[in-house]
Order: structure tokens, then C-alpha cells, then sequence
């Protein structure tokens, strides 16, 4: 008949008392798969070979006390997760069992002990490592499917780009083509054929923007860069769309140079996205301001500038450059202050002044982007209760 050992669980009772070990093990021999040691070397060759559910040790032993063994136990990569329960007497003290149990041990058992107790002790341990063993194989299998979702993404939004890119051209194309040849309703419906694929192509690069910075894909490309040339580009750049809405953008603190090495591409990002989403949430025929300045660790007006969450990381760095976008439109929603950031977290999407969408995910792609360059990024309201502020550092 074949034996069921193989279907208990396996625990490994170390003691140098040949007495004390073969009482244990006729105690537990009945629910368990027993290994034996009598030192602290053979315990730490039995337990790498094995991997017992449990050990179960004594304290005092010749070579090396159940505590140094605990410990190195701990320490070693292959048998740090198995626990260790300590077998002692009164004589030790209750500092060292605290010591023990710092050191590596979840429990201890005081001789002289009876069987309940000593099965009842065993027993929590055992779940405790099988219910570690449970969470571990479904963390290791939700991390394999973030994986694959996001390597799907990365080639689906890949994919994805290449025919809006063609519809953009071919309309672009028919417009400086044929500019008197097409009749005013034509017209439209290429512009509203551009703008959709625009919006498309926006999303699709959100998407793949952030499923590089989930693989940590993204990686900065840092050149010396001039901020307000690109705080200026970007207002040009979103000209249209702000006219659109009769919508200035003031420039500030664009007379200074302020050069720093970063990710110009990614930086750019950051700008634009911020503030196409200060012109989406602002009124018609109101202001935004587009601010840069210098920033000391020292000086005073962080605490005023700053949330108080972000002030310890800011003055990590000695010297940092400030971009802020400040606008007059609908603000943000106090419960929603928190979740800025976070990709997918708007509990109800919210529509610009003129019906705007967006893909939720530009702010999370900018978090990522301003923490990749070590500096610390935020919105609130603005303390009138009139539009809201983007702000961002990067450390030189």
C-alpha cells in the first residue's frame, strides 16, 4: 500500500535531544511528513533540499543556538519565506525569545508543552506558510498578466498609429492641393475628418506612452534644453486651439534663458499636455497663464508654491526650475484633487467648456515623465475658486 506521506505536509523538527526530537515526532508523525536534524549545519542543509512547510527548533544546541540558525535562515534567499517556530525552555529569557523572534522566527513554544499545544502551534504555522505560498502564485500570475496586457497595448497602439498618420497626411494633402477646387462642405468634412483622427492619434499615443512606462520602457534621451524656448513653442504650437476659443496665453518669465539637461521630446509632452488641458476646462475669452522661474531650496516662497506633500521631495535637490499653468476656468472637483494622476481614476469623465474629450491618461503620462526626471508635479484649486494650477519641478 502505497504511503500517504507525500500527501502531508512536510515540516522539519530540529533538536540535538534524541528524547525530545523522537517525542515531537511521534506527536506530529500522525498529520505530518516529519524531517529530522540534530544541529544547526544539517537543519540548513535539510532545509535548502527540501523546503519544509515549517521548522521546528530547538533554542539551545551545541554548535550554534535555534536563533543564529533562524536568522541565517531568514537571510538566505531560498529558505527566507519558510517559518520557523522555537522550541525552549524557561531558562531562556524572554529578551532573547524577542530577540528570536527579530530574528527571523514567527512563534515560539515553552517546554514543557502538551501535544495539543504543540500540534496547535505547528498547525498556524503551517498556514501561515501556505497561505503566503497562495498569494505569492497569484501575485506572480497578476504580474504575468499586467505583462501581457501591456506588451498587447504597446503592439496594438503601435499598429493603431500608422493609418491615422496616413489619414492625417492624405487630408493635409487634399486641402494644400486642391484648396479652390473644393467647395465649402468638402472642406468641412476633411477638417472634421482631420480632427477626428487627430483625437485618435492622441489617444493612441497616450496608450502607448503608458504602457512603455508600466514595462519600464521609458527611458530619457537628456540633451541641454532651453525651457522658455519650449515654454514659447508650446504656446504657438496650441495657437489654434486657444484662438479657437478666443483664449490668451500669457507667457511668463520667457525673457530669461533657462537651460537644463532633460528629455526636450518628453518635456514638450508635459507642456502641451498641461496646457491643451487648461484650454479645455477655461471659458471663452479668459486667460491662462504659462509661468517659469528659478527655484532654491532654501528660498521661502516653496512653502507658498508648493503643496505641503510635495515640499520634503522638492528640497531634496538643491535647485530646481518651476513650470506652472495657471488658468480661469472650472477648477477641480475637491474629491478629485487626489486622484489626479492616477491613469482611469476619474469616477465621471469630465467634458472641456466646448464638450472636449480626453483619454484620462495624459496626466498619469506626465506624472511619470516629471518623476522620471526626479522632480515632483501637482494641481489644485486656485485659491479664489476660479480655474485651477499645474505645477511641476525639475532639478537641475
Amino acid at each position: 500500500m502505497p504511503s500517504t506521506d507525500i500527501q502531508k505536509p512536510t515540516i522539519l523538527v530540529v533538536d540535538d535531544s534524541p528524547t525530545m526530537l523522537k517525542m515531537m515526532v511521534n506527536t506530529l508523525d500522525k498529520h505530518y511528513h516529519c524531517l529530522t536534524a540534530t544541529n544547526g549545519e544539517e537543519c540548513h542543509k535539510v532545509a535548502m533540499e527540501k523546503l519544509p512547510k515549517v521548522i521546528l527548533m530547538d533554542v539551545v544546541m551545541p554548535d550554534k543556538s535555534g536563533i543564529e540558525v533562524a536568522s541565517e535562515l531568514r537571510e538566505d534567499p531560498v529558505s527566507k519565506d519558510i517559518p520557523v517556530v522555537l522550541v525552549t525552555s524557561t531558562k531562556v529569557s524572554s529578551d532573547d525569545l524577542e530577540y528570536g523572534l527579530k530574528s527571523g522566527a514567527i512563534d515560539y513554544i515553552r517546554r514543557p508543552f502538551n501535544d495539543i499545544e504543540l500540534l496547535a502551534r505547528v498547525a498556524s504555522a503551517v498556514r501561515l506558510r501556505e497561505s503566503f505560498e497562495s498569494m505569492k502564485q497569484q501575485n506572480d500570475e497578476l504580474q504575468e498578466l499586467n505583462k501581457m496586457k501591456t506588451e498587447f497595448l504597446a503592439i496594438a497602439s503601435h499598429d493603431l498609429r500608422s493609418p491615422f498618420t496616413s489619414i492625417l497626411g492624405l487630408t493635409e494633402v487634399l486641402t494644400d492641393l486642391m484648396p479652390d477646387d473644393l467647395t465649402k462642405d468638402q472642406t468641412e468634412i476633411i477638417h472634421t475628418i482631420h480632427q477626428s483622427a487627430e483625437t485618435q492619434l492622441s489617444y493612441i499615443n497616450d496608450i502607448l506612452s503608458l504602457a512603455m512606462n508600466q514595462r519600464g520602457g521609458m527611458n530619457l534621451k537628456r540633451e541641454e534644453v532651453d525651457f522658455s524656448l519650449i515654454l514659447e513653442g508650446a504656446s504657438a504650437a496650441l495657437r489654434a486651439i486657444s484662438d479657437n476659443k478666443k483664449i490668451s496665453v500669457e507667457v511668463r518669465g520667457e525673457k530669461e534663458t533657462y537651460r537644463i539637461a532633460a528629455d526636450k521630446v518628453k518635456i514638450i509632452q508635459v507642456i502641451n499636455n498641461l496646457l491643451t488641458n487648461a484650454i479645455k476646462f477655461s471659458h471663452e475669452g479668459s486667460r491662462i497663464i504659462l509661468a517659469i522661474a528659478d527655484l532654491d531650496s532654501k528660498a521661502p516662497q516653496w512653502e507658498s508654491i508648493i503643496p505641503a506633500t510635495h515640499i520634503e521631495k522638492a528640497r531634496q535637490h538643491e535647485k530646481s526650475l518651476l513650470v506652472q499653468i495657471i488658468d480661469q476656468g472650472v477648477g477641480i472637483p475637491e474629491t478629485e484633487v487626489a486622484h489626479l494622476f492616477q491613469h482611469y481614476q476619474q469616477k465621471n469623465k469630465r467634458l472641456g467648456t466646448k464638450g472636449e474629450v480626453g483619454t484620462g491618461l495624459g496626466l498619469a503620462i506626465c506624472k511619470s515623465i516629471v518623476e522620471l526626471h526626479g522632480g515632483v508635479i501637482w494641481g489644485e484649486r486656485n485659491r479664489d475658486g476660479k480655474g485651477s494650477t499645474f505645477g511641476f519641478t525639475i532639478p537641475y
